[in-house]
């Protein structure tokens, strides 16, 4: 479920009650792969995966993770006009912060200024339906349906050739006109579980996370 050169996880106590905490530990205990809660970064042992939000990951990276929400190799994918700015956009947009996750939540434009630059913007899109995907060294381990105006649906498959060393997070939405649309993609730490809440759902998304951890800290910044 882990990479052998890991001994556990080390989950951090504000966000040991959260969904994706539980499926951790659940995960944990099924497979006897010890865990333990800690309550600050500095306490992560390294070769311990660390699970908790952005600020906890960042401060043991030793970084803030840039975004890439619109990776070139996705761009089929994009159907809409997207753009990067130091500007307060004007117009009906859709805006997110590019220079780190979660400065602001995004926000579609409603002509007052609520925060500052720098800013990926991007048209507005009709979206139907909108999946989660978790992917893990070139391979989709997991989908699932979160939000949409019906019942839940299964996910459409991607035709999509992944890097077989990427691990990330892909959203997508299906489009009013019947398009396949890239909501958003996200570097593989604290992204939200959307799946089952079964053991072995739960495995699946240890092992993303596990490895999600590899991933970024072999990243060449």
């Amino acid at each position: 479920m882990i990479p052998k050169n890991y001994s556990g996880f080390a989950i951090d106590f504000k966000y040991s009650s959260e969904v994706e905490s539980r499926a951790i530990v659940l995960a944990c205990t099924i497979t006897d792969t010890p865990y333990r809660v800690v309550h600050n970064a500095q306490d992560v042992k390294p070769d311990e995966i660390p699970v908790g939000n952005i600020k906890f990951i960042q401060n043991i990276l030793g970084y803030i993770v840039k975004p890439d929400y619109y990776p070139e190799y996705l761009s089929d994918y994009f159907h809409r006009k997207i753009w990067f700015t130091n500007d307060y956009p004007r117009e009906n947009v859709f805006i997110k912060p590019s220079d780190e996750y979660k400065r602001f939540d995004g926000e579609v434009v409603t002509g007052e200024q609520k925060h500052s630059g720098p800013f990926v913007c991007s048209e507005i899109i009709n979206i139907v339906d909108e999946w989660r995907y978790y992917i893990c060294k070139g391979e989709i381990l997991y989908a699932s349906w979160y939000d949409g105006i019906g019942e839940p649906q299964d996910a459409p498959v991607l035709n999509i050739k992944f890097d077989k060393k990427l691990c990330c997070c892909l959203d997508f939405g299906l489009l009013d006109n019947g398009k396949l649309a890239l909501i958003e993609s996200q570097h593989p730490f604290s992204c939200g579980w959307y799946g089952k809440s079964s053991s072995d759902v739960c495995k699946i998304y240890a092992k993303w996370v596990a490895y999600g951890w590899d991933f970024m800290s072999k990243l060449n910044i």
